[in-house]
């Protein structure tokens, strides 16, 4: 089977982040035979809607990823703000602890010192 390479219309991001990219082209392999039976005008055709298939689908996933996250971070923030209050209250728990201990310690180191 002989190949032939036709270039598509379509764009890949090659970036870390959605919005800034370098847009590069995909080439199709589509078989000679394809390009015998149909044509070029129509295979050009097919491979444009399929590259304009691909396109809504990359922007449907894009959009839902950058929903998907938002509610990530949401989350988090609200399980960051949590748990900053449990440990506050931990900390506030430990020096009142720790104030009791000293003055137990204290009026026990008190009592022996007028005993002896």
């Amino acid at each position: 089977m002989e190949l032939i390479f036709a270039p598509a219309e379509c764009s890949v991001i090659v970036s870390p982040t959605w919005n800034v990219g370098v847009a590069m082209p995909v080439t199709a392999k589509l078989s000679k035979k394809v390009y015998e039976k149909l044509g070029h005008d129509v295979v050009n055709e097919l491979v444009d809607w399929l590259n304009q298939v691909d396109a809504s689908y990359r922007t449907g996933f894009r959009d839902l990823f950058e929903a998907q996250f938002a509610r990530l971070d949401a989350k988090l923030e609200q399980v960051k703000g949590e748990l900053r209050a449990e440990i506050a209250g931990a900390k506030a728990d430990t020096i009142r602890w720790n104030f009791l201990f000293w003055i137990g310690t204290l009026g026990t180191v008190v009592a022996l010192v007028k005993l002896g």
